[in-house]
């Protein structure tokens, strides 16, 4: 049976997609109805809002069509594993696919931070008709990111389930957080089947847990080898603390992987810094050029490397990309 949405409902505020499966979907639309789809998600389990801050707004302000979301598990969304048989990064691609397709809102760039562009790759390797380009910004890799974010999203779970149920599973932090911002959440979690849920959270976890010696986490060298569309590889952790996990070596290396990265190297950004540019700007130049967009940006402003333009090697991919996303889009 397809994924799709069954009905869009308001609640808490908010609008939510229901999913053919029940579990609602809040999200917001930003900018022109008649703007080139563009979907922006953040890392971890982050809500939208993190979204719309940092650079859905500035993108809906040039001119993109923009869809922010949250994702189902985590920030405002209902909870819902399916049958039990997806992980849930696989349920979370399916989602978002039926939302923008329900939207109208297909071919789009996906745009995404760390977990967010995990997101979008995924999406392009199951539907890569409905993926016009990507962004890709700090992805995480390596042992200590494999160990932290497998347990972090999964794998501490499982005890609590296995000895308690799911009424054990509610009185965790992170759900005690997770119906705090959407009370509907508590009735989900008590009606499920506690063996599916702790299939779910398993099979998430080790798909994760099993990833360290990959380039970066869940996602195969084969797998990065097979990104054709137009991609912007960022890192944009100037002025952050090294965690460990969402290291330059790890971004750089990922960038030199996909055969459709339209940059000689990594790009680098940050919110306030003497040389590196912000991101949003950077982000929309790059989709300005490869959509051939009217919309226009000054040249950068602070001293250092400036933004690399499009490589002639791909120009002939990405003039026919931007042609086809502004025949489909510039006429409704």
């Amino acid at each position: 049976m397809a994924h799709t949405v069954s009905s869009v409902v308001k609640k808490n505020g908010s609008q939510y997609a229901v999913m053919s499966d029940g579990v609602g979907i809040p999200f917001e639309v930003l900018g022109p109805n008649n703007g080139i789809p563009v979907l922006v998600t953040p890392g971890g389990k982050q809500g939208r809002g993190v979204a719309k801050t940092k650079i859905a707004k500035d993108l809906a302000d040039a001119g993109y069509k923009v869809l922010i979301h949250d994702r189902r598990n985590g920030a405002t969304a209902d909870f819902g594993i399916g049958d039990g048989t997806k992980t849930e990064v696989e349920m979370q691609v399916d989602d978002t696919l039926a939302l923008m397709r329900h939207l109208d809102m297909l071919p789009a760039f996906f745009t995404g931070t760390s977990n967010g562009a995990r997101l979008g790759v995924l999406a392009y390797l199951k539907e890569p008709e409905s993926v016009a380009g990507l962004v890709i910004t700090d992805m995480t890799g390596g042992k200590k990111a494999a160990d932290f974010l497998s347990n972090e999203y999964h794998l501490k779970f499982i005890k609590p389930a296995k000895t308690g149920g799911m009424k054990e599973v509610l009185k965790t932090d992170f759900f005690q957080a997770f119906v705090k911002a959407n009370p509907c959440v508590e009735q989900s979690v008590l009606d499920t089947d506690v063996n599916k849920f702790l299939a779910v959270q398993k099979t998430s976890g080790d798909k994760i847990k099993g990833s360290a010696e990959w380039p970066v986490i869940g996602l195969t060298k084969e797998q990065l080898n097979a990104i054709n569309c137009p991609t912007l590889c960022i890192w944009g952790r100037a002025n952050d603390p090294d965690d460990g996990m969402h290291t330059l070596e790890v971004n750089t290396a990922l960038a030199k992987m996909i055969p459709g990265n339209t940059e000689p190297e990594i790009v680098l950004t940050a919110d306030d810094h003497p040389v590196h540019e912000y991101r949003p700007t950077v982000v929309i130049r790059w989709l300005n050029q490869v959509t051939n967009n009217g919309t226009t940006l000054p040249p950068p402003t602070k001293p250092g490397k400036p933004f690399p333009w499009v490589q002639v090697g791909v120009a002939a991919a990405v003039v026919g990309v931007g042609a086809y996303a502004y025949l489909k889009y510039s006429r409704k």
